[in-house]
């Protein structure tokens, strides 16, 4: 009996839950623009305003209808930016996994992205990785994606330093991270049919835990 792709990311995704690794959205590094690097163009504070005002309420609804009033008054705002995380951030909440995808990227891929900091960035990776893995879809294009994106954060949590993040017990969360998102990213492999990104990622999953990348390969054939 082979194990199929469906059971893989079946397995992927259990051995997350088994992890305990609880993703936590925040929006501190969204929730003041002038922390962060001078827009393209000066704002009113009528406008800023406008965008800080979805910070102000933890109702995902209503801060997305907030959110939308300040896109729609705003289209061409220097703080659009700074909006994509809090979108984010509600949709995780509503479990609306197909636009917290739609966010996270457009942090990911703005050409404002260096606006945010490297953890808010990081958040949108792993929050992107999140909702794939609740999607469990087999789609080829979305698991390249899923790739690239697990990269990315990947590579966030190198270029993160222990002494610029605001958090209590780096190191683990940021080990959990690691695990998070190679676990996805082998997820990701395995409906590409890549054994050996699949592998790989099995591979950095085994050194940071005690999770056995044997479990996700085909009875009686080695990962190569």
């Amino acid at each position: 009996m082979e194990l199929t792709t469906t059971m893989a990311l079946r397995l992927a995704y259990s051995s997350v839950l088994v992890l305990g690794f609880t993703l936590t959205a925040s929006a501190r590094a969204c929730a003041n623009p002038q922390e962060h690097r001078a827009p393209t163009r000066p704002y009113s504070m009528e406008e800023y305003n406008s965008q800080a005002a979805a910070l102000h309420t933890s109702d995902p609804r209503e801060k997305i209808v907030l959110l939308n009033a300040f896109v729609a008054k705003y289209p061409d705002s220097p703080l659009l930016i700074y909006t994509y995380p809090q979108y984010c951030e509600a949709y995780q909440k509503l479990q609306d996994f197909s636009k917290v995808i739609e966010f996270a990227e457009k942090v990911l891929y703005s050409s404002d992205t260096l606006k945010l900091d490297v953890n808010t960035r990081l958040e949108s990776a792993v929050a992107w990785a999140w909702a794939y893995n609740n999607l469990r879809s087999n789609d080829t294009a979305l698991a390249a994606k899923g790739r690239e994106v697990t990269r990315m954060g990947l590579e966030l949590l190198d270029a993160m330093k222990e002494e610029n993040v605001l958090r209590r017990n780096f190191k683990e969360e940021s080990r959990k991270a690691k695990l998070y998102l190679n676990v996805t990213a082998a997820a990701a492999a395995l409906v590409m049919k890549d054994e050996q990104a699949a592998s790989a990622s099995l591979s950095a999953v085994a050194g940071l835990s005690a999770f056995d990348p044997s479990a996700l390969r085909p009875i009686g054939q080695p990962l190569k």
